[in-house]
């Protein structure tokens, strides 16, 4: 399911990860050990695009490190650049983020998906009487993306 390959990571000149390989099979969980200063944190970093990966991070077989790259570029590019072609930058950043999100649900266990629908029916229970029935949908699936994102540590991304 996750699998990376020689990953580096760098803060400056210092060299933190220094060719980091390891596999996450379905179901599995592993945990990252090892004492203070060792590079756990910056491994998790790295995996989600805080810091700059060399190596290989692949979700599902598919390469994922440069999805962070483009993110990154994109987004840089989101700031400066104005009008139509902002707006399909937005728009492919959002899409990214929607195939990110979209992978990541597919992976969360049945059990978990239902607890998740279940917290999130139970977030919009005050309003759902008043709701029209597409736009309680349109909740439901919004609480429940957002829940994901919480469960597996997504961050919540904005485009303005």
């Amino acid at each position: 399911m996750l699998e990376v390959d020689d990953l580096h990571a760098y803060y400056a000149k210092s060299h933190i990860l220094q060719g980091v390989s390891f596999r996450v099979g379905a179901g599995e969980i592993v945990s990252l050990l090892g004492r203070n200063g060792a590079g756990r944190s910056t491994a998790v970093k790295t995996l989600i695009g805080l810091v700059p990966p060399a190596g290989s991070i692949r979700f599902r077989g598919e390469r994922i490190d440069g999805i962070v790259r483009q993110l990154d570029h994109l987004a840089a590019d989101a700031r400066t650049v104005r009008g139509e072609a902002r707006a399909d930058i937005i728009n492919r950043l959002r899409v990214l983020d929607d195939e990110i999100v979209e992978a990541a649900a597919q992976e969360v266990d049945a059990e978990t998906k239902a607890v998740l629908h279940t917290e999130a029916d139970g977030e919009l229970a005050p309003f759902a009487q008043r709701m029209p029935g597409a736009a309680l949908e349109r909740a439901r699936a919004a609480a429940f993306t957002r829940l994901v994102r919480d469960a597996i540590g997504l961050p919540v991304l904005t485009y303005e």
